[in-house]
């Protein structure tokens, strides 16, 4: 690929739209297309990999600003403030050329929302206005995007999705 950098495509939404799905897919047609696709999910939920009594836990209550655990199935990094910014991705998915990310409401260079009507809302989670684009069955919304000139998907059809973010890599 001739490009410079990742592109991070941050999916958005509510809880239960379909972002998970929708970015399962893209993963597999990205990397089928030969794409280096890394992944990552923002919650603002507390998760139990780093609790009291284990290694990690004790080191970052001793002081330690990071602490990287290292597994023989895979390796989690513990950030103590919790958050990253864009500058942390090179370091965290090398070589990567598209970072998918869900929830994540930092820098990115698209923010997608993932919506379907009635789960849990009638109402998008965020305004147009701050979106990118949409992935979404309702007719009403693909319509209102295309009108306003944005990129409109249908999580049935993803491959159109994947040549729109390929034609998006392939301009970097």
């Amino acid at each position: 690929m001739s490009h410079t950098g990742e592109l991070v495509v941050s999916f958005l939404g509510w809880s239960g739209s379909g972002k998970t799905t929708f970015i399962e897919d893209c993963i597999k047609g990205l990397t089928k297309r030969g794409l280096k696709v890394g992944a990552l999910k923002s919650t603002h939920r507390e998760v139990g990999l780093d609790f009291p009594g284990t290694d990690s836990y004790r080191f970052r209550s001793a002081g330690a600003v990071e602490v990287c655990l290292l597994a023989a199935n895979g390796s989690a990094l513990f950030c103590s403030s919790g958050e990253m910014d864009r500058g942390d991705f090179p370091r965290l998915f090398k070589g990567a050329d598209i970072i998918l990310a869900e929830g994540y409401h930092g820098s990115s260079d698209l923010r997608f929302e993932v919506f379907r009507r009635g789960f849990p809302s009638q109402d998008m989670k965020i305004p147009k206005e701050q979106l990118d684009g949409v992935i979404t069955e309702d007719d009403e919304t693909l319509h209102l995007f295309k009108e306003l000139g944005k990129p409109a998907f249908s999580p049935a059809r993803p491959e159109e999705f994947f040549v729109y973010l390929l034609s998006r890599i392939l301009r970097r």
